[in-house]
């Protein structure tokens, strides 16, 4: 019975207890403040970049991580003394303030702590009376019992009022003073720890007089209670209070509009470099002022350290000009753009790992045709046949697109997915042998990956025992690792993180124009005053550990070589003479222009740094004479200009094999080849084919006719090894080398068919050719032409089996054709002959 009674006597105190504790656990909003954030961009040593007013027009910058001690003290010295001894609740400070308010017969103090404070600041101006500050007591008690102390600071320095629209400790030193929290001096703390009292007066022409004298006293108590001292005291109080609060930072707009974009992301600690992004904003606003002549009014331009693929510098746009926009805006880097020759070296390596070809294996530089597709060099010249890697140095089409149909459309489609590129997402058909001049579409950013991962690729396996990590194939890394997950493109590691997304620029499509003529002023001297890269390259610091291949998906030794081609690209006009300059160095890089002259490329690497440049127009207007060479070249040198010192990249002797070629041709040396060079080539290059160029000719003793044992005594005969181009090629070969030596006639009565005598010239095989109409309206007539060994030779030329002329010397013969399909037969005195099918139009 006793215990029945004690049961019911307790139960009724203990239930409303437990519903209290219920009921004040519950109390505390699970997110005390929900407001919009701007949006801020920082550089590597928390340098703001760049920042966006929040969507309800407040400057709210996100969180801090955490409060300096400056401003720390000084809060808590101005607004709560007791604050690291209370509870959230200073009794005495509350019975004081009631004392203060009743003796004046108004409010005159609120006995807040700076716990109670942030809970009447997360409930949006509730107004000050008795009943309001009973829930911010009762508040503030339950927020204690899950906030430590800092964390509490930390809210409040996050949301307290600086004036104006400016909310958060971080946004008013950067507003006020143009630094960052942890930089404030003492008076500068000093004052934004006693702002948030009285917001209003930081504005020019309200009573600064009063907020001074706030400052001044929170100082002298700092100094009274040791915190400071009297000389930093007299010289904090001597420091003026701020004008009317500093614009903002704007050296990384774009990157600033696309973290915006971005959901539930309001900050980005990027690996730029202010100093240099300042510099680089400034050179290139330069060159493209000087570009706006042509109504050229857009570049980007994007700057990596190779071994930690950071970003140093991005630009995506040339800045604004006052009264003008023309898609400025629009943040170039991420944007797919027509890729013009920009992707050539990375053909030319694919075939040197393949072993299709050698380092200056001639290719043909003729006229040709695939399927109605007859690609033709800038200059609309002809030589006939060219190394490759001079090809790939002065960019020539005719060769590329020939390189392109050995290799395949679809193995190289794979070969640049593999390396890292996204936009190439359509089949083979659909690009055809364009893709080599510009039929797809890539991105600086991309293009500025896949460069930097070859040189950390070849860097990698120098310093590292001929391995390959497959972790230095990744996009450029943007955010550093404090900052949250690097944003980069690792393969095979999930999803990537670019640029915000712009407006797509205008499409171009089609084979690429090849560089012009035109040149730049140089921009002003500027200093080198920019960090060294981050230590050398050893293996004691490689990516990747435990990743290791034996092969990667391009061989180091094909890479340098490839790089080592770049490196005799001809540099523009006002850079000729950069080898006689003690500041010049050695950069592999390669220009690209897309078809239409809508886009314009340059891409640099050394083994420290790559410079990626893009200019045009957003819009995608072309501009004639806009090329990679007048137009992105110039800015790529100015900004290497101004990095630090670079090196060259180490041969990779582990992956290089010795082989003989024959200097003529560039092949394999075969065993006709007199003139021979020992080179280093990739492993599958001692499989190529042998010379197919050099050959024995039998002559007569004064080699003046090519003869044979049929018609010409054996004993008498002189034997000769010859250096023969195949008729078409030699046609326009020997134009261009004036060594080039053509065989001897066949002496008259000898027969001999080992060597071709002729080829056609045109039409081409499978053409469709349109006849224009003479100024009186008849139609016109087809030239036709043909290329022979010996000019002085007859030729025959039959038109569907129909005799229809013939020609000595100059074998060009003008023919009536009707509509339709033809075929053309040549058939010179010796019997050699030649034949094209091609199509009229009507």
């Amino acid at each position: 019975m006793r215990k029945t009674r004690w049961r019911k006597k307790y139960g009724i105190v203990a239930a409303p207890v437990i519903v209290l504790l219920v009921v004040f656990w519950i109390s505390l909003p699970a997110e005390l403040f929900d407001d919009p954030l701007s949006t801020v961009v920082y550089d590597r040593e928390g340098e703001l970049l760049g920042a966006r007013i929040a969507a309800d027009g407040q400057w709210r910058f996100p969180g801090i991580d955490s409060v300096p001690v400056k401003y720390s003290t000084a809060l808590v010295a101005f607004e709560d003394r007791y604050f690291y001894l209370h509870p959230g609740v200073n009794p005495g400070s509350l019975l004081r303030a009631l004392f203060l308010n009743l003796e004046a017969g108004e409010i005159r103090s609120g006995g807040s702590t700076i716990t109670m404070q942030v809970m009447r600041m997360s409930r949006k101006g509730k107004p000050r009376n008795i009943g309001q500050k009973i829930i911010e007591v009762w508040l503030a008690l339950r927020y204690e019992c899950s906030a430590t102390k800092e964390e509490i600071l930390n809210t409040y320095a996050d949301n307290a009022p600086f004036g104006g629209n400016v909310v958060g400790l971080e946004a008013a030193a950067w507003r006020y003073f143009g630094t960052s929290p942890h930089n404030l001096t003492w008076s500068e703390a000093a004052l934004l720890a006693v702002l948030p009292n009285a917001p209003a007066l930081i504005h020019p022409g309200r009573n600064r007089e009063a907020l001074q004298q706030k400052r001044d006293r929170l100082l002298e108590v700092l100094r009274n209670r040791g915190e400071i001292d009297s000389l930093t005291c007299r010289m904090a109080i001597a420091e003026p209070l701020p004008r009317e609060p500093l614009p903002l930072p704007n050296l990384a707009p774009h990157l600033a509009d696309g973290v915006m974009l971005e959901k539930e992301r309001n900050r980005l600690h990027s690996t730029l470099d202010h100093r240099l992004q300042e510099r680089i904003i400034e050179l290139t606003d330069i060159r493209q002022e000087q570009l706006r002549a042509n109504e050229v009014h857009n570049m980007a331009c994007l700057v990596m350290e190779v071994e930690t693929g950071e970003v140093l510098a991005y630009v995506g746009n040339s800045r604004v000009r006052q009264g003008e926009e023309h898609g400025n805006s629009v943040d170039v880097i991420p944007a797919p753009r027509s890729s013009g020759s920009i992707l050539k070296p990375i053909l030319f390596a694919g075939m040197l790992d393949n072993g299709d070809i050698l380092p200056a294996t001639l290719v043909p530089d003729v006229p040709v045709r695939y399927y109605g597709y007859a690609p033709k060099n800038y200059d609309r010249q002809y030589e006939g046949a060219v190394p490759a890697f001079e090809a790939l140095s002065r960019s020539l089409n005719i060769p590329s697109v020939i390189m392109l149909n050995h290799y395949g459309v679809d193995p190289f489609l794979g070969l640049l997915r593999n390396l890292g590129f996204t936009t190439f997402t359509h089949s083979h058909q659909h690009y055809g042998l364009t893709l080599i001049l510009g039929g797809g579409e890539t991105t600086l950013w991309e293009l500025a990956g896949v460069y930097s991962s070859m040189a950390r690729v070849l860097n990698h396996y120098t310093a590292g025992n001929g391995n390959y990590f497959p972790s230095d194939y990744h996009m450029p890394v943007l955010e550093q690792p404090s900052g949250g997950p690097r944003m980069n493109d690792r393969a095979g590691t999930g999803k990537a993180h670019r640029p915000g997304k712009a407006h797509r620029p205008g499409e171009a499509h089609g084979p690429a124009a090849q560089p012009g003529s035109g040149q730049a002023a140089s921009p002003r001297p500027v200093p080198n005053d920019f960090p060294e890269r981050k230590g050398d390259v050893g293996p004691g610091n490689l990516p990747g550990s435990g990743e290791l291949q034996e092969e990667g998906l391009l061989s180091a030794s094909s890479i340098w070589l490839t790089f080592k081609s770049l490196l005799e690209v001809n540099r523009p006009e006002e850079l000729s003479l950069w080898y006689l300059l003690s500041s010049s160095r050695n950069i592999a890089w390669k220009t690209g222009t897309s078809y239409g002259f809508r886009d314009a490329w340059a891409v640099g690497v050394t083994p420290e740094y790559l410079v990626a440049v893009w200019a045009g127009n957003a819009d995608g207007e072309g501009r004639p004479g806009l090329s990679g060479i007048t137009a992105a070249a110039p800015l790529m040198f100015d900004v290497f200009s101004i990095l630090p010192p670079t090196t060259w990249f180490r041969a990779p002797l582990d992956d290089l094999e010795e082989a003989e070629v024959c200097r003529q041709s560039g092949y394999l040396a075969g065993p006709y080849c007199n003139e021979r060079d020992t080179i280093q080539v990739v492993p599958r290059g001692t499989e190529t084919p042998r010379c197919p160029y050099h050959r024995l000719i039998h002559t007569d003793q004064e080699g003046a006719f090519r003869v044979n044992s049929d018609c010409y005594p054996v004993r008498n005969m002189k034997t000769t090894s010859w250096f023969v181009l195949p008729p078409l090629m030699e046609w326009y070969y020997e134009q261009n080398h004036p060594a080039y030596k053509t065989l001897p006639p066949v002496m008259e009565g000898c027969v001999d068919g080992s060597v071709e005598e002729l080829e056609i010239v045109y039409p081409e095989w499978d053409s469709h050719l349109v006849i224009p109409r003479e100024l009186d309206g008849s139609r016109g007539k087809v030239v036709l032409e043909v290329a022979h060994r010996h000019p002085a030779t007859r030729v025959f030329w039959h038109v569907d089996e129909a005799y229809v002329g013939t020609t000595q010397y100059t074998h060009q013969l003008a023919v009536d054709m009707d509509p339709g399909t033809h075929t053309l037969t040549v058939v010179d005195a010796d019997g050699s002959r030649d034949e094209v099918r091609f199509e009229v139009l009507k």
